[in-house]
């Protein structure tokens, strides 16, 4: 038998690329949502940071029954001095709605149900070498009279309750140099998802 007849030859097939919606979970934004997630200009080669690893994070979208959503001025870690609604890292394993509503629990006292998901941000801190894929969930209080704590003093150094208005209001100063402190990069791309809408009416076009 020669070398040209001993040879095996295996011809590969591409494997089919996963897409968007076979991501399993009823909590997951739509495959339309999904895929449009980009609210900063995708930075080039040269900007991007070696460093970032894409993580992922829970926001807790909370209100109270006036109507104003709970959040603080982060403090100890990267968007320190803006504001921010209460969340944190996805924990392996960890269902998103689980995670807002432990995130919460952890940071404020706060007993919380979550609703669903409403919207997804793409959000890259080149300065800091940091990229989060950010999963904004309507969350409400089990029990509307609880009063929310600092329980990480590291983190914040306490909880307030804002309007949108108030909050869009904040990141106009903090975009014409006015202000000193703005808003997290989650929350100023969530601003440009909701354009003119408030995030209420945001959430609710959601479905949620």
């Amino acid at each position: 038998m020669s070398a040209e007849d001993s040879s095996v030859k295996i011809k590969i097939e591409p494997a089919s690329p996963e897409t968007a919606s076979q991501v399993p979970g009823e909590d997951v934004a739509s495959t339309t949502e999904i895929n449009n997630t980009t609210d900063q200009a995708a930075p080039t080669p040269a900007e991007f940071p070696k460093v970032a690893v894409p993580r992922v994070g829970v926001t807790a979208v909370i209100q109270n029954a006036e109507g104003k959503f709970l959040c603080s001025i982060r403090k100890g870690s990267h968007g320190e001095g803006t504001w921010q609604f209460p969340g944190g890292h996805l924990e392996p394993g960890e269902e998103l709605l689980d995670c807002g509503a432990r995130e919460t629990l952890e940071e404020t006292g706060l007993k919380v149900e979550g609703k669903g998901v409403f919207t997804i941000t793409n959000d890259v801190f080149l300065n800091e070498g940091k990229h989060y894929i950010t999963i904004f969930a309507k969350f409400v209080m089990k029990d509307p009279n609880q009063v929310p704590q600092v329980l990480e003093k590291n983190k914040c150094d306490g909880w307030y309750w804002k309007s949108w208005d108030e909050l869009v209001a904040i990141n106009d100063a903090a975009a014409a140099d006015t202000a000193t402190k703005g808003l997290f990069l989650p929350l100023v791309n969530l601003i440009k998802k909701t354009s003119d809408l408030s995030l209420e009416d945001f959430i609710k076009q959601k479905g949620f």
